[in-house]
C-alpha cells in the first residue's frame, strides 16, 4: 500500500502523515525532509537561492526516488507537487492519492499561526485564496478527498476507513 497525501500548504500532510503511517505500520516520508538531505539545504534556502524551478525539479527526483524504493509507505508531498511536471499521472498510477482538503480561511489562519518558514505565503502580497483555486484542479484528481479541517486524529480515521 503506497498512499500519497496531497493538499494545499498548511492542510496537515506532515502532521496527518506521520500519525497515519504509525497507525497503518507504515513508514513515513516527507518529500520535502528528502528534497533537503539529497541537497544539504532547507526549502526556503532552495527557493531563495537557487529558485522555484530547480525546487521543483528536485520534487519530481524525490517523488520518482521515493515510489522506485518503496512499496509500503506513506508520502507526504508538497503543496505543488501534484501541479508540476507529471507528478499527478505518476501518484495515481502508482498508488492511492489522498486529497487533505481544507477551505482559504482554515490554511489563512494556520499558515499565520505556525512558525513553519513557507517560502511561497512569505510575500506580503500573496493571496492564499487564489492560489489555492489555481491548484484544485489538480488536487481533486485525488483518489480520496478527505476534509482536513477536523481535528488529526479524525483525519487519520476518515483516511483508514476509506483505504
Amino acid at each position: 500500500m503506497r498512499l500519497f497525501l496531497i493538499g494545499y500548504m498548511a492542510s496537515g500532510k506532515s502532521s496527518i502523515g506521520k500519525l497515519l503511517a504509525e497507525r497503518l505500520h507504515l513508514p513515513f516520508i516527507d518529500l520535502d525532509d528528502v528534497i533537503a538531505s539529497n541537497t544539504g539545504m532547507s526549502i526556503p534556502i532552495i527557493f531563495s537561492t537557487l529558485g522555484a524551478d530547480f525546487f521543483r525539479s528536485k520534487e519530481s527526483e524525490a517523488l520518482h526516488e521515493s515510489i522506485a524504493i518503496h512499496n509500503k509507505v506513506v508520502i507526504s508531498t508538497g503543496g505543488g507537487t501534484p501541479c508540476f511536471e507529471k507528478n499527478m499521472d505518476e501518484m495515481l498510477s502508482n498508488g492511492t492519492v489522498i486529497y487533505l482538503q481544507c477551505d482559504a480561511q482554515t490554511i489563512s489562519k494556520r499558515i499565520n499561526s505556525d512558525t513553519t518558514q513557507r517560502p511561497l505565503a512569505s510575500t506580503p502580497d500573496f493571496d492564499v485564496s487564489a492560489h489555492l483555486h489555481s491548484r484544485i484542479r489538480f488536487y481533486e484528481q485525488a483518489h480520496v478527498v478527505v476534509d482536513a479541517s477536523q481535528e488529526k486524529h479524525r483525519v487519520v480515521e476518515a483516511i483508514v476507513a476509506r483505504v
